[in-house]
């Protein structure tokens, strides 16, 4: 034992320290401004989760398959197209177009069976290469991206409307289908074929121009590309909205009337799209037959329903037609087109096509609807959309010629074509995809943070 002085001779002495309290603030400001950060950086963490789980697979599936799993977190919902629908399950979807039913199914996981009709097709997607034969589905395709998946195109009577197929047909990337194996193709995409790997899609008959550019969510769903259809769909449909808003609903309505002559006869293409087209730009569709075997009934009917603006669509086997040409087709010439209130308010539908005379209006224009909005728009109302805007596929007979697609127009491929429609001011913020809305949410969070920092 020790002492009591030996073990109080043991104790080391007790040194104090001075608190420093101005340290100590520095301190708690330093930690707090490592949470903050901290924090931002776990949040922004968990946004990219949710971004990358809002991308359907772009490959096969690996690993063990789960029936129970959900392989497809982007789904289209279809609004406005009446020709087809989209049903999704676990790890296919179902298309069924004009009665007839197509299972999509993620590579990597079995084909689905079950109680499907005798005739329905099986395609694994997402699909890597097709084969096309109408060339507006071209257009659809490079809409989101997928136009370098495309191997042939049919160009024996027209050539599609793509500045990059039309350079990658004459590099030899993209065959002609007379020197393709069309059974090859993931898919073939065409009305005339009865192949195994064929589908056909109808556009045109969608009744409203919104509903033929959300054909496009068809398309996508083949290449599990919804959320890239889903942004284009989207953006279109606010722009077309937008700009609806700007047409004055309290003037008059200008009369327009389609023509299309062919071999003697005058038909009246006005079914359709077109007459919702016609009342969204700021016109009304003129009521007439459907059908004039005779020049001086057509010109009558025209005079009779006060017909302001006719809008020709007809084709002319010899290529771009003169002036004389179009005005022929309705009894004048280019002397006398004034005669008639309609006759010096003539359009055609081809002020953009190929070298080979094939119309853009049938490709772009059922894709890009706020771009087909706007040019009827303008032969109403010049000032509109904007006081300087260059019309994409309607054009003045008198002073305005078409613009030809040249191969060397193609830039970026891989890149979503845009819609030549410029964009319009006012969006309607209610329909922001919730991504979007998640990062508005991050910067905000973030904006707050270093308001709090600063106030430490």
């Amino acid at each position: 034992m020790f002492s009591k002085e030996a073990q109080t001779a043991t104790k080391m002495p007790r040194f104090t320290w001075p608190i420093n309290f101005d340290s100590m603030r520095a301190y708690r400001l330093h930690w707090n401004q490592f949470l903050c950060i901290m924090s931002f950086i776990v949040l922004v963490g968990s946004i990219s989760s949710v971004d990358a789980a809002t991308t359907n697979l772009q490959n096969c599936f690996t690993g063990s398959f789960d029936a129970s799993v959900d392989l497809f977190p982007v789904k289209s919902s279809v609004r406005f197209a009446k020709s087809f629908t989209i049903e999704y399950f676990k790890s296919y979807k179902t298309i069924t177009e004009n009665g007839r039913v197509f299972v999509l199914y993620q590579c990597g996981t079995p084909q689905p069976t079950g109680n499907f009709p005798s005739n329905t097709k099986f395609f694994s997607v997402p699909i890597s290469s097709a084969a096309v034969g109408a060339t507006t589905d071209v257009t659809f395709l490079e809409a989101f991206g997928a136009g370098p998946s495309i191997v042939a195109v049919d160009n024996t009577y027209t050539t599609p409307t793509s500045a990059c197929v039309i350079q990658r047909i004459n590099n030899g990337m993209i065959k002609s289908f007379g020197g393709y194996n069309l059974s090859s193709a993931d898919v073939l995409f065409d009305s005339s074929a009865s192949n195994n790997n064929n589908i056909s899609i109808y556009a045109s008959t969608e009744p409203t121009p919104l509903a033929r550019t959300e054909t496009i969510k068809l398309f996508a769903a083949f290449y599990n590309a919804e959320d890239k259809a889903a942004q284009f769909f989207n953006n279109t449909l606010n722009n077309y909205n937008c700009w609806k808003s700007k047409v004055n609903s309290t003037a008059s309505r200008p009369v327009i009337a389609f023509v299309n002559y062919y071999d003697g006869e005058w038909s009246i293409p006005q079914s359709g799209f077109k007459p919702g087209l016609v009342a969204d730009a700021g016109g009304q569709l003129a009521g007439l037959s459907t059908t004039y075997t005779d020049l001086p009934s057509l010109v009558a009917d025209l005079n009779a329903r006060g017909v302001d603006i006719v809008i020709d669509e007809s084709y002319f086997l010899d290529g771009l037609p003169s002036l004389d040409m179009v005005l022929a087709n309705y009894g004048l010439n280019s002397s006398n087109y004034t005669s008639q209130r309609w006759g010096k308010n003539i359009y055609r539908v081809d002020g953009q096509i190929t070298s080979s005379y094939s119309f853009d209006w049938f490709d772009g224009g059922q894709v890009f609807a706020d771009a087909v909005l706007n040019d009827f728009m303008n032969i109403i109302n010049s000032s509109l959309p904007t006081p300087s805007y260059k019309r994409v596929w309607i054009r003045s007979i008198y002073n305005e010629t078409p613009k030809v697609y040249n191969p060397n127009d193609c830039k970026d491929y891989s890149q979503p074509t845009l819609s030549p429609s410029p964009t319009c001011t006012v969006q309607n913020s209610n329909n922001s995809s919730a991504v979007s809305l998640m990062h508005v949410g991050v910067l905000h969070v973030a904006a707050l943070l270093l308001a709090v920092v600063s106030l430490i």
